[in-house]
């Protein structure tokens, strides 16, 4: 291999790598807000539908959860003025219990309309969230490590050559590259894995 393309070869990896982060950094943005307002909307809903009185039969006849479905209910309205989805969730999960509970003793529930389906679906939506950001962070980091990669072998390409190892420097370069892309196209790919039925 020759310098000139060993110089091509490095220079142009992080080129790709940067590029390629930038946008998947503004797609990742908008399918997080868009999920963060799905999940915001479910809270919505709960809230208005228990101040609508359409769960009271389920604390009927349980005075403890009844006293502590109002603080619930404040809970759920300061998670979703604060945008904090793991309030929510602790407010969507204790009506599912409820649920729950009084199906166990006999109430019949309407499973595809329940609030155990609801918690579900909120639950997919809720992991599936968090599951892109850690797959972002990972993909953000090989990239970085990538780019470094390239960058400080460009710096030492004489020191490289001298020695005989820019075959070897270029395919641990190109291996590095080619597993930043796949953790791109990996992080897109589970983006749209929503699952939203129980």
């Amino acid at each position: 291999m020759d310098k000139n393309t060993f110089y091509y070869a490095l220079s142009t990896m992080p080129q790709v790598i940067a590029a390629i982060s930038a946008i998947l950094a503004v797609f990742l943005f908008r399918r997080l807000e868009t999920l963060k307002n799905i999940l915001l909307g479910d809270g919505s809903a709960i809230l208005n539908r228990s101040h609508a009185g359409e769960y009271n039969f389920i604390f009927e006849d349980d005075v403890e959860a009844s006293k502590e479905r109002k603080t619930q209910d404040l809970r759920l309205r300061d998670g979703i003025n604060r945008k904090d989805l793991e309030e929510i969730k602790r407010v969507v999960q204790f009506y599912s219990n409820q649920e729950k509970k009084v199906e166990e003793n006999g109430v019949r529930i309407n499973k595809k309309s329940g609030l155990q389906n609801f918690y579900m679906k909120f639950y997919n939506t809720d992991k599936l969230y968090n599951d892109i950001i850690l797959f972002s962070k990972i993909t953000f980091f090989v990239s970085v490590v990538s780019i470094l990669s390239s960058v400080t072998c460009l710096s030492f390409a004489d020191f490289i050559f001298l020695n005989c190892l820019s075959n070897s420097t270029l395919v641990i370069n190109l291996i590095v590259f080619i597993l930043s892309i796949a953790m791109t196209v990996l992080v897109v790919f589970k983006s749209f894995n929503e699952k939203r039925s129980a």
